[in-house]
């Protein structure tokens, strides 16, 4: 059951979110609930899913990806070690900068994860 809900995870970042305000806001509310449901949204299936929606090279990450990487450091916080392992790296790779919003959960998500995250920062191209 507990991939079944790891599923559910990429499929929320798989709706149209661009569709408007009200999507956009379903999607978070979503999330939002199924990370309260800690006994089933567990860290494994929350990394699965992580490892699943930052395996696709080529594009752009999705937008509620670091919303949900903050929910799993916040109810999974043995998932340090993980995102800046197997998370933040493939995110600038995928130059997460170009987009304001990417960026801005990147900067929570490495000040989250100090000081695990120096080694994620130092990978980070100069200006």
């Amino acid at each position: 059951i507990n991939a079944e809900y790891g599923e559910l995870l990429v499929a929320l970042h798989r709706v149209d979110v661009s569709a408007g305000d009200a999507v956009l806001n379903g999607a978070i509310a979503a999330l939002n609930a199924a990370f309260e449901q800690r006994s089933i949204v567990t860290q494994e299936a929350v990394a699965v899913a992580l490892q699943q929606l930052v395996a696709v090279r080529g594009r752009k990450p999705p937008l509620l990806l670091l919303r949900t990487v903050l929910l799993a450091l916040t109810h999974h916080s043995a998932l340090a070690r993980f995102v800046c392992s197997n998370v933040l790296p493939p995110l600038i790779e995928a130059k997460v900068w170009h987009d304001d919003r990417l960026w801005q959960g990147f900067i929570k998500c490495c000040q989250k994860t100090i000081p695990r995250s120096c080694a994620v920062l130092v990978q980070l191209p100069s200006a």
